[in-house]
């Protein structure tokens, strides 16, 4: 009986495996191409390594689980099993068994299932993490050279300023200083006349 649970579990094992393994393939594909893309000129950058070391290890897992749940609770010394072994009635001992086995069966699915959907949520949370702090930088480098170029800008518009000022400030010089030469032309001129 241990032998076809394992049989069993190994086959429902590998069927997670491929559609983890697809869905995995998928999610890196796509995260590869936004980490090719540029966000204001700079590449996200994501670090992946222990998103895909985190899934390996749930890969590796994957395989023997269910079958290792069942080897747990299909032995003699399992409370419940050790109870519907000491049935006398050939009948009953299969249709308990029977149901043991199916409840044990889906419990160890169950948890399998919820394993890999924590594993996958911890992983997109990561992934989100990663996304939302390497956009944040991206944000950020772009607030500053806004701030820059608006700064550069500021001093560009300063200094064309100055100069037309210290020309206003000539020109008015020069016309003052005409002004006083005819004037004084005029007062001394009639003196010199």
């Amino acid at each position: 009986m241990k032998k076809l649970a394992r049989e069993e579990g190994r086959k429902i094992g590998q069927e997670a495996l491929g559609s983890l393994n697809n869905y995995m393939a998928q999610l890196m594909k796509f995260l590869d191409q936004y980490n090719q893309r540029e966000y204001g000129g700079k590449k996200l950058d994501l670090h992946l390594a222990s998103v895909q070391e985190k899934i390996k290890d749930l890969q590796e897992g994957i395989l023997d689980y269910i079958g290792d749940r069942l080897d747990e609770r299909l032995v003699e010394t399992d409370p419940e099993l050790s109870v519907i072994l000491q049935e006398m009635d050939d009948e009953k001992r299969k249709e308990r068994f029977d149901e043991f086995y199916s409840r044990i069966h889906r419990e160890a699915v169950k948890e399998l299932t919820r394993k890999v959907e924590n594993v996958v949520g911890e992983q997109f949370n990561i992934v989100r993490e990663e996304i939302d702090e390497r956009l944040g930088e991206v944000q950020n480098s772009m607030k500053k050279a806004l701030r820059d170029y608006q700064s550069a800008e500021k001093t560009m518009v300063e200094q064309e300023r100055l100069p037309q000022e210290q020309i206003k400030e000539a020109e008015y010089d020069i016309a003052m200083a005409d002004t006083l030469q005819k004037e004084l032309e005029e007062d001394v001129m009639p003196i010199a006349k």
